[in-house]
């Protein structure tokens, strides 16, 4: 795991690699930096789901200490959507 540098926007998020396949944004707090070589401190996956003004998604699961919830759209296309960025609706009529 290789941590790059912070995200310009984002307080708190920094560009990760893990050496293989796989790059993207992920809260600092989920990566112990202790050891002198960055280790996750939990499973994490850092897609973000692309949504425009007007789009509906499933919120499957909040996570209020980041700000973001976890959605699925209409493709079943599922990540990570900040919370600026949704309204939430009551299901209710």
């Amino acid at each position: 795991m290789q941590v790059r540098h912070a995200h310009p926007d984002r307080p708190g998020y920094v560009w990760v690699e893990d050496g293989q396949l796989s790059a993207g944004w992920v809260p600092m707090d989920l990566i112990d930096t202790n050891a002198g070589r960055p280790t996750a401190k939990a499973e994490y996956c850092s897609a973000e789901l692309s949504v425009q003004p007007g789009d509906s998604v499933r919120l499957i699961w909040e996570d209020p200490a980041h700000g973001a919830c976890w959605c699925e759209d209409r493709h079943s296309e599922r990540g990570w959507v900040r919370n600026e960025c949704l309204r939430f609706e009551s299901s209710e009529g």
